[in-house]
């Protein structure tokens, strides 16, 4: 396991798993900064932590008054892609 020969630096698993957590800054202070470094030394994981912060940030910027809610518009979506759905047979 890469966390006995880098005991500082988190692995991408590790690091891809804490995405989430490192954007909404709740992770505890050593796994941060391993998170940190790794980011710091990885381009893939780097990209990938943009990402999801950016569309964090976006989330939050919304309303809920301006977009409804998700399962209101998969239930939408159901109805208008298959009309009959939930007809009796």
């Amino acid at each position: 396991m890469d966390i006995f020969r880098h005991p500082f630096v988190a692995t991408c698993s590790e690091s891809y798993r804490q995405l989430s957590g490192r954007a909404d800054q709740d992770l505890r202070p050593i796994t941060r900064s391993r998170i940190d470094r790794h980011l710091a030394r990885c381009p893939a994981c780097r990209q990938i932590f943009e990402r999801v912060t950016r569309t964090m940030e976006a989330l939050r910027g919304m309303s809920a008054t301006e977009h409804p809610s998700i399962a209101n518009t998969v239930a939408d979506r159901i109805r208008h892609d298959h009309p009959s759905y939930g007809d009796a047979p």
